[in-house]
């Protein structure tokens, strides 16, 4: 898969996600004063899953111009990289491509939950 990781995205997660070999845009080697609407932007023209810790997001694509692919991460524990990388990871293997990319997804401890946009 194609991911964009916003600028609150543990490096681990971006380098396992690179390992099993998938596209991360990493946008703290880029522009650490992007707004998240330029991050929907490149998701958008990119057709790219954004990673991200930022509740704003989810606000955002209530607006059907900014309905693309997001994984929220809303773990109560924020800072442990191990614990968030297993638990995205987790949650990309099991689970189908298909929902990711049409969905709004977070993540929490007990569960993760897709949102999935109209068609």
């Amino acid at each position: 898969m194609r991911f964009i990781a916003d600028v609150n995205i543990p490096q681990l997660l971006i380098t396992r996600l690179i390992d099993l070999d998938h596209n991360v845009l990493d946008i703290k080697k880029h522009n650490l004063e992007i707004s998240d609407i330029e991050i929907i932007k490149i998701a958008k023209k990119e057709s790219r899953v954004i990673l991200t810790r930022d509740k704003d997001y989810i606000i955002l694509v209530q607006f059907p111009r900014y309905q693309v692919p997001i994984i929220a991460i809303r773990l109560i524990n924020q800072t442990d990289t191990q614990y968030i990388t297993s638990k995205v990871l987790e949650f990309i293997k099991n689970n189908k491509e298909s929902i990711i990319l049409n969905s709004l997804t977070v993540i929490r401890e007990n569960a993760a939950t897709s949102y999935q946009y109209p068609l």
